[in-house]
């Protein structure tokens, strides 16, 4: 479901801005935008892969461990 996309999109926002900060964030998407891919500017910038990001927002959204 869409409403489903965002959700999760929102909890990477959050997490990615929580561990990295917000201008590493806005630093990916320039890199994204710059021409690089987007799995290519995720590792240059966070400095881990795509997978290896997604598995760990698996854990962090099936545990519900986003709820304060």
């Amino acid at each position: 479901k869409v409403q489903d996309a965002y959700f999760m999109g929102s909890i990477a926002f959050e997490k990615l801005t929580m561990d990295f900060g917000f201008e590493k964030v806005i630093e990916a998407y320039k890199t994204f935008y710059g021409g690089k891919s987007w799995g290519d500017s995720f590792k240059k910038t966070f400095g881990i892969s795509t997978s290896d990001f997604y598995e760990k927002m698996a854990d962090i959204i099936s545990s519900n461990s986003w709820v304060a």
